[in-house]
Formats: C-alpha cells, sequence, structure tokens
C-alpha cells in the first residue's frame, strides 16, 4: 500500500501525494510521460480505499498542443512505462 502524504511544496492536505519514483512524487497536476503514450499531466491521484481494484492508482490525461483528442487513462502506482516527468518546454504559437 501506498501512503497519502501532503502535498511536498507546501503540506496542504487538499492535494494528496501517493508513493514515490525516481524523480519524485505522484500528485494531482504533476507532469508525467508514458514511453507508449507520450506527455500528460495527473488529474487523480486514487488512494487504495478508494480504487475498485484495491489499489492505489493514477488517473492520466494525455494531450499535447497538437494533439486531435485527449485521452484519459489509469495506471498502477508501479506501472514501469509511467513515470514523473519536468513541465513540458513552451512553444510558441506562431
Amino acid at each position: 500500500p501506498h501512503p497519502v502524504v501532503p502535498h511536498p511544496a507546501d503540506g496542504r492536505t487538499s492535494t494528496p501525494v501517493i508513493g514515490t519514483r525516481p524523480g519524485g512524487h505522484w500528485f494531482t497536476g504533476r507532469d508525467a510521460e508514458h514511453t507508449e503514450l507520450g506527455r500528460g499531466w495527473v488529474v487523480r491521484c486514487v488512494a487504495a480505499d478508494d480504487s475498485l481494484s484495491g489499489q492505489a492508482e493514477l488517473i492520466v490525461r494525455f494531450e499535447e498542443a497538437h494533439s486531435r483528442m485527449a485521452r484519459q487513462r489509469r495506471f498502477p502506482l508501479d506501472d514501469p512505462h509511467l513515470t514523473p516527468a519536468g513541465p513540458a518546454p513552451v512553444q510558441s504559437m506562431e
């Protein structure tokens, strides 16, 4: 089981943080990278007690500026294809 802990930036409990991975904690709004689906961000951290599977999960939305349609997927915390990512580079709108 992965505990839900306060957000590391300011200690707020309204933004749950679940588990740790190389590269940091998972929290709502965290940028993520999937080896097959590309870049996205965590829409929701689901604690094991609130999950249908009984395991802590992440709901990640995959969408970029050039994406035609966004996709949301549910992943276990230990999915080897999903890692925390830094912010996406800012692209010019020109």
